[in-house]
């Protein structure tokens, strides 16, 4: 009886193309669907199984963070802006950082936590990313329900721009997902990078204007443009109160990074899965 073994040397990962990698990455979710499915399904059940409440938390602690903001806001913490009510720029802003950090965050964690277990099982890491991004999906899905009410009683209709939020968002998944996923393979071999990424993010979310009005403060107005934070954020909120796109150069500078940064990551995550497991 004889074994075969496959052997995988450094040249075969370097005739990939970028292309390719896509096409192979898609390939994967594809055929391991019924898997990942599986798996959003049990992370969603499991998180709160010895609860009273059950799987109604899932529900209720992706609002809890709009309800913070909406109570401080309706107590005058923050000014109007720019004739925006001070309730909705800043709910439409939580709910779109921890949609955007998440794009940055989750492949860092998903990756850390998951690595072990996916050196078990036939699911490569793409099946685990996307559950994790299903999820996300799903807790921003009941923010945006919750924002909407927010910004329908306090603001109105919104702006007819709104339809293009979708393409806005799509920009900053390629920009921040391609740099976590980027960012989860150096943090395998140097845990610190996670640490990193989460104290940036403290800071950054009171440094890319989501409460706080930071492009009327005089030293660091100057330096809002170069926040890819703040001009996804502030983008997607001036197309939902006025229709038009606030930093169209800047959106565009990002987009188009976003774009090229997400192919290569995906060319670097798929060459590097391989070598992955001897961090398991």
């Amino acid at each position: 009886m004889t074994e075969t073994i496959t052997v995988y040397a450094a040249a075969d990962d370097a005739k990939i193309s970028f292309g390719g990698a896509l096409r192979s990455l898609a390939g994967q979710i594809v055929q391991h669907r019924w898997h990942i499915g599986q798996l959003f399904i049990r992370e969603f059940a499991n998180a709160y199984q010895l609860t009273r409440f059950g799987v109604i938390w899932n529900y209720i602690l992706p609002i809890v963070p709009i309800t913070v903001w909406v109570l401080l806001s309706a107590l005058r913490m923050f000014p109007s802006f720019e004739g925006v009510s001070s309730v909705v720029h800043v709910t439409m802003g939580v709910t779109l950082w921890y949609l955007f950090s998440g794009f940055l965050m989750l492949p860092i964690t998903t990756v850390e936590n998951k690595i072990r277990e996916g050196s078990k099982s036939e699911l490569p890491l793409i099946g685990f990313l996307i559950a994790g991004f299903a999820q996300l999906s799903f807790d921003t899905l009941v923010r945006a329900v919750a924002t909407a009410g927010v910004f329908a009683y306090f603001q109105g209709a919104p702006a007819p721009g709104i339809l293009m939020a979708p393409l806005v968002i799509a920009a900053a998944f390629m920009f921040f997902t391609g740099i976590g996923m980027i960012l989860a393979i150096f943090n395998l071999a140097y845990r610190d990078v996670v640490k990193v990424v989460g104290v940036v993010l403290q800071y950054g979310m009171l440094l890319s204007g989501i409460v706080f009005p930071i492009d009327q403060i005089p030293i660091l107005s100057d330096y809002v443009a170069f926040n890819p934070f703040y001009v996804f954020v502030d983008s997607i909120r001036t197309l939902a109160t006025s229709g038009a796109i606030k930093h169209p150069v800047e959106l565009a500078t990002f987009s188009a990074l976003g774009a090229a940064i997400f192919v290569f990551a995906c060319r670097f995550f798929l060459m590097s899965e391989k070598r992955l497991k001897g961090f398991a």
